[in-house]
């Protein structure tokens, strides 16, 4: 009489988590997205792109390249491939938040801005093993990043990816840097939203003596901010 007492009540616990996750939209979602170097999947942009939508999509297809050694199709909306991978905005989310989501069998990248989109992509691939560990400054000698290699790439995932950071400012200081140039600039400036940063601040002239000051590097460094959404502050 026990044992069949503790049969129905183990029935009854699997039967309510089984439950459970089907309420809470839970169940385990796999989606292939290459295999033995063949792209399973493309990538669509907006019909009308903005540049940091652009470069999202072209982050996405170079790192998923890197790890699947398949070439994917950027596409607009017009053409859309099924399945596919999504790159939108969503006006119904804050500025700086994003999500992943699946959606009939197809990815959805979004952000409540464009810089968030590209947030987006970043956490897709971190999700996927990739590892921004610093800037690709030249002292790490190629040991900045590391992306994995999977013949078979597929992305899982138990539920969608809603994420809202708890700063609005997410800031990376310049300061007094005297052995920064344009050229590490540009390699900060490249990791800054793989970590969710959105602010570079550059002194206007760091104590005067007109070696750290933002207009040496203004010209070279304004395309590259602009392209990736990000904010500057300057004083």
């Amino acid at each position: 009489m026990l044992k069949d007492k503790r049969s129905t009540y183990s029935l009854l616990i699997v039967m309510l988590i089984s439950l459970a996750s089907e309420q809470s939209g839970y169940a385990l979602q796999k989606m292939l997205l290459a295999k033995n170097g063949r792209a399973l999947v493309g990538i669509v942009m907006p019909a009308n792109p903005s540049i940091t939508q652009q470069f999202a999509c072209s982050e996405l297809a170079k790192y998923l390249q890197q790890i699947s050694d398949a070439d994917l199709l950027i596409d607009s909306d017009v053409h859309a491939q099924q399945p596919a991978m999504f790159i939108e905005s969503n006006g119904k989310l804050n500025e700086e938040d994003y999500s992943i989501s699946i959606r009939n069998h197809n990815i959805i990248l979004s952000g409540g801005s464009d810089r968030a989109v590209l947030y987006a992509v970043y956490d897709f691939l971190q999700r996927l093993g990739c590892r921004w560990l610093a800037p690709d400054l030249s002292f790490y000698k190629g040991l900045a990043e590391y992306i994995p290699h999977k013949p078979e790439l597929a992305y899982k995932a138990s539920q969608n990816i809603h994420e809202h950071p708890q700063f609005i400012y997410r800031k990376l200081d310049v300061e007094e840097g005297r052995s920064h140039n344009a050229e590490n600039l540009k390699q900060i400036i490249d990791w800054m939203p793989k970590l969710r940063f959105n602010i570079l601040m550059v002194p206007l002239n760091y104590g005067g003596s007109g070696r750290v000051q933002w207009d040496k590097w203004r010209k070279e460094l304004t395309p590259e901010l602009k392209k990736r959404g990000l904010l500057i502050e300057v004083g």
